[in-house]
């Protein structure tokens, strides 16, 4: 089983990341916006996949907001399960 990041898990991770007040990100907060690099984007990346979750840098930078990110986070981990 995967633990899949729950809202204010990626919110309190992305707000770490760039300095950021977590209230002040919403779902569809634009992650570039406030401040999240690529570098920033590959160190999330690099920390899913240490988790078991094959996240893809190209689909966190194509809509980089945390909505989204969560919505793929969660389809890569019910693969993984579907998988197991």
């Amino acid at each position: 089983m995967v633990d899949i990041p729950t809202f204010e898990e990626m919110r309190e991770t992305v707000a770490e990341l760039v300095g950021a007040d977590p209230a002040a990100i919403t779902p569809e907060t634009d992650l570039l916006e406030l401040g999240v690099t690529s570098l920033g984007m590959m160190r999330l990346v690099n920390r899913f996949r240490r988790a078991g979750l094959a996240v893809e840098f190209r689909v966190l930078s194509a809509e980089p907001t945390l909505g989204a990110w969560l919505r793929h986070v969660a389809a890569v981990a019910a693969d993984v399960t579907a998988r197991t």
